[in-house]
């Protein structure tokens, strides 16, 4: 019988396995007899499992490889999986700098984006700037091949402006390298579909390519290949994530950083004015930044600017009262990909549900629809929330004379420590009251053991959410009598 051999020809010798099982359950190794002295000895592998509960399908649930039970075998001619990440590592790296080589057109390319900038990350920026300003095919259409031709090079890439992710990082980073820059690649599984896993030694893992840039003695991570992501920031998909990346002679493992909830801020104004008749007028504006942003530029990648209104319209009428009419008034700084993310929408109708003389009123529109988070009780998988975020509500009605404020919720604030924060407060004038909100979730992954603390939390802040404001209508006197 023919020997195994992988790609390279190489036999392979060993079989491995990384198990992803419950406690006490385990693969089983076991030499069979053969009979006789002519066969190799044969090996078989068993695996005895029951009682395996269904796929749970929760909100915020981490990616299923991170948690579902399963064996990943390696049938290797590699020892061990350092060897393996070590010897394959290399020839990844060889081939993309291959595909990167130096050339005098994209030398000449770099130059003329870097311009007059004389300071390290000046000039660096320019080249990002470059490079996010071409096409990334996979945003818009793949061409085929017949129409675009093979891309050997980065000057390939160069020459068409436009290109893949991966395409467009490398063209980054070798335009980097002929500015001067040690220039390296990283390869980075998608987080929102799994983990890297050293022990299965299999490239599969990987999604995508990030860069690395020595600047000024420190490591820079960018992420040129995936559209609108500012500079200096990582998708949050390539945030905390362990890959595999050049370095000076070959490879070696690292892991990504990320932002605090800081860079993923979303805040919520409304001004409106409420008349004698009940009826609301008046604007909203959002503003979204970091991740957010990135998320509403994509849509309008894919879209016309008709659809990207329709959507935004939908996500603001599935926050408001349903009483309101929405209309998208402005859009600001779709591609400018280093400014927030500015939407201003029109809105008029009825708010609040009238109980006799009173008027009763949600203290925070854009929370009046919204529902429990976690209703279940308990939970057997980690909650992930992609990513740390900030969101910020102001909102203010004006109600007209005839009214008067009788009640407000009381000024509170919820945490976990170290972890999230939240905090509403009201403060009024004779003829209006502003409502202000803070919600922080400074972490996105939490394990089940923790699930208890985080429900208390949000159970807090939603009941919170809830709460109303109260107005009272003012007898009629002689006095304001019209005609009087």
């Amino acid at each position: 019988m023919k020997d195994l051999v992988d790609s390279k020809e190489r036999p392979i010798n060993a079989i491995s396995w990384f198990p992803i099982l419950p406690a006490g359950v385990s693969v089983v190794r076991t030499e069979l007899p053969t009979g006789d002295s002519f066969h190799a000895k044969q090996t078989a592998y068993e695996l005895t499992i029951h009682d395996v509960p269904p796929t749970l399908k929760e909100e915020y649930m981490p990616p299923l490889s991170s948690y579902s039970y399963r064996v990943y075998f390696n049938f290797t001619s590699f020892r061990t999986s350092a060897e393996f990440w070590k010897s394959e590592g290399k020839d990844w790296a060889k081939r993309s700098d291959s595909f990167m080589k130096e050339s005098s057109d994209v030398k000449a390319a770099a130059a003329a984006a870097i311009g007059g900038e004389t300071t390290s990350e000046g000039k660096l920026r320019k080249l990002y700037a470059k490079v996010e300003s071409m096409e990334n095919t996979e945003y818009t259409r793949e061409r085929q091949k017949k129409e675009e031709g093979e891309v050997n090079n980065v000057s390939d890439v160069l020459k068409r402006s436009r290109g893949t992710s991966t395409q467009l990082t490398e063209l980054f980073v070798a335009m980097a390298r002929s500015a001067g820059f040690k220039s390296y690649l990283m390869l980075v599984p998608n987080r929102s579909d799994n983990f890297f896993t050293p022990s299965w030694m299999s490239f599969q893992q990987f999604d995508d390519v990030i860069a690395i840039v020595n600047v000024d003695g420190k490591d820079l991570f960018l992420d040129p290949g995936w559209r609108y992501t500012p500079f200096g920031k990582l998708a949050w998909q390539h945030t905390f994530v362990d890959g595999l990346r050049e370095v000076d002679g070959g490879t070696d493992m690292a892991k990504t950083g990320g932002d605090g909830y800081s860079a993923n801020h979303t805040t919520r104004v409304a001004n409106l004015t409420m008349d004698e008749h009940g009826e609301i007028t008046g604007k909203v504006d959002i503003t979204y930044s970091g991740s957010p942003a990135v998320l509403w530029r994509h849509r309008a990648l894919r879209g016309d600017s008709e659809s990207l209104k329709d959507s935004l319209r939908k996500s603001m009428e599935e926050l408001l009262p349903n009483t309101l009419e929405v209309k998208v008034s402005s859009i600001q700084n779709i591609e400018d990909y280093e400014k927030p993310l500015a939407v201003s929408f029109e809105v008029k109708g009825t708010v609040g549900t009238p109980t006799g003389k009173r008027l009763v009123l949600p203290v925070d529109l854009f929370e009046s629809r919204s529902s429990a988070t976690f209703a279940q009780e308990k939970r057997d998988t980690a909650v992930d929330f992609d990513y740390a975020a900030f969101t910020q509500d102001a909102v203010r009605i004006n109600f007209p004379k005839g009214f008067e404020l009788e009640a407000t919720p009381k000024d509170d604030k919820y945490s976990i420590p170290k972890l999230a924060a939240y905090d509403l407060s009201v403060t009024s004038g004779p003829n209006y009251f502003v409502t202000r909100r803070n919600f922080a979730m400074g972490d996105f992954l939490f394990s089940a053991k923790d699930y208890p603390t985080l429900r208390t939390f949000y159970s807090q802040r939603e009941t919170k959410d809830k709460e109303s404001v109260v107005l009272k209508m003012l007898p009629v006197t002689a006095s304001s009598t019209p005609g009087n």
